[in-house]
């Protein structure tokens, strides 16, 4: 299994890092996270082609997840193979009113897309061997976060949310947990809105150690806001000792 970080900064574009989103390369399965910006380019640039994602898991409907989802959409519009779209049922309404507003609602486009709405708890199978399950988070009323599993591997994917431990308790053990980590704690406290729906990086180290998570992959950085990702790795260091990767824009995680 290979991760791809198209994206890993948050709602604010910088020069070094675009809006958060994800490829997951499961060979028998090309799975996008997200769909902000120019998708296309970014998956290029990896050694990908639009084409070959099979599924896209939109975690919420906030501009910097799913502004892009247009332009991939138009980029696959002579596909033929189905395309299948997953989210919340208030992200899905959304993506589908998006979408019609830039007149790709044609028949010949929208009979290759199958919109598939998930409740918390609910669960697909994306294959034979690949099962989604998704799960309410803290950050808006249309919020999602997924866990993949297929043969032993779980990967938990949170997108935005303000820390939930119980949920964390919830989906472990984890082979990879790739959670919203926007800002150091000293940012959080001088920006009281912002942490009432992200989580910080001090919070996420104490919360995750201790629990049986293999990997952990602190994403959405709000660096924008002024500090460092060392910032960041300095705190989750503070309380959590297991294999931690700081990920950047293009980086690929091989996960065995």
């Amino acid at each position: 299994m290979r991760i791809n970080f198209l994206g890993t900064g948050g709602s604010t574009p910088t020069l070094s890092r675009d809006n958060t989103s994800l490829l997951l390369d499961l060979q028998h399965s090309v799975i996008l996270v997200d769909c902000p910006g120019s998708v296309s380019a970014r998956l290029e640039k990896l050694g990908y082609q639009t084409d070959q994602v099979s599924d896209i898991l939109v975690t919420h409907l906030h501009p910097d997840h799913v502004y892009g989802l247009p332009s991939i959409i138009h980029v696959l519009r002579n596909r033929e193979k189905p395309l299948h779209l997953y989210g919340s049922p208030e992200t899905i309404d959304f993506c589908l009113r998006l979408l019609q507003l830039f007149s790709l609602d044609r028949e010949k486009i929208w009979e290759h897309i199958r919109f598939v709405k998930l409740v918390p708890g609910q669960s697909q199978n994306l294959s034979p061997r690949l099962k989604l399950t998704a799960y309410q988070v803290k950050h808006h009323s249309s919020s999602l976060a997924f866990l993949l599993a297929e043969n032993g591997q779980r990967i938990f994917i949170t997108g935005d949310t303000a820390l939930d431990g119980d949920l964390l308790a919830q989906v472990v053990p984890l082979s990879v947990l790739v959670h919203d980590c926007s800002f150091p704690s000293t940012v959080a406290e001088s920006l009281p809105a912002l942490k009432s729906k992200h989580t910080n990086s001090l919070e996420l180290g104490q919360a995750v150690a201790g629990l049986p998570v293999e990997i952990l992959i602190p994403c959405h950085f709000m660096s924008e806001l002024g500090f460092s990702v060392e910032d960041i790795e300095k705190e989750i260091r503070a309380n959590y000792h297991g294999q931690l990767i700081m990920p950047d824009d293009f980086q690929v995680v091989e996960i065995a």
